[in-house]
């Protein structure tokens, strides 16, 4: 999580962005981008990306009079050589290596790959709060596609708050606003709220509204209890 946070990318209750084919490519490309500009090599850049940049600083530093006069992409098989990297990392390198040369050249190893469609989209502005049911609705495509498009939305909906954009399948964004717009206003709202009265705990607020008391908890995780465990009214 803080390596992701580091990077730029929203991890909370409501928003993993880690989940979010563009933004985690995106920010991979960065974090590989400062470890390149760290240590001057791809292969050692993408041993810290997999293995932690202070393991591979450490490790060069124990062993720089055994690898003086390496350079290159050589410094990593030099660093791998001393075992001091875990086997996960010491295997991971040649691991990008074969996987891009059957990339290349499939028929040559006896491979087929059938290529995936593009990750095409587009993107609307929604509300906060909005339920990923309401914009499907007002597309209107099954919901499905729309929580396939954004694996990132967590709850099933647009975190409260401030609007965002949310993405929809190519060519359905045009009259996405006037046809949100239409909808009922119990449609496209995701949660209600409700005041906590003494005595009350989640158990019984959960039961009153047909749900669990885990399932409350998603909705209220910062939620203010006593010593007793029933809520502060």
């Amino acid at each position: 999580v803080g390596t992701a946070r580091a990077v730029g990318l929203r991890v909370d209750w409501w928003v993993d962005e880690r989940r979010d084919p563009v933004r985690a490519t995106e920010a991979a490309v960065r974090m590989l981008s400062s470890l390149h500009d760290s240590f001057g090599s791809f292969f050692l850049s993408a041993a810290a990306y997999n293995g932690g940049e202070g393991r591979v600083s450490r490790g060069l530093a124990q062993f720089a009079a055994r690898m003086e006069g390496v350079e290159g992409e050589d410094r990593f098989f030099a660093l791998s050589d001393t075992r001091y990297l875990r086997p996960e990392t010491r295997d991971y390198i040649p691991k990008i290596i074969a996987a891009a040369l059957v990339a290349k050249q499939p028929d040559r190893y006896g491979m087929r790959v059938d290529s995936l469609p593009a990750f095409a989209y587009d993107s609307v502005m929604v509300p906060g709060g909005t339920p990923l049911a309401a914009v499907a609705d007002a597309i209107p495509t099954p919901v499905d596609s729309i929580g396939y498009l954004n694996p990132q939305l967590l709850g099933g909906m647009v975190p409260p708050g401030d609007s965002m954009w949310v993405r929809v399948p190519s060519g359905t964004a045009g009259d996405f606003a006037s046809r949100f717009a239409t909808l009922d206003s119990t449609t496209v709202a995701a949660v209600r709220r409700v005041k906590s009265k003494k005595g009350e705990s989640m158990v019984s607020i959960a039961r009153r509204n047909k749900m669990t008391s885990k399932q409350l908890g998603w909705y209220n995780p910062k939620a203010a209890r006593l010593k007793s465990g029933n809520l502060v009214a």
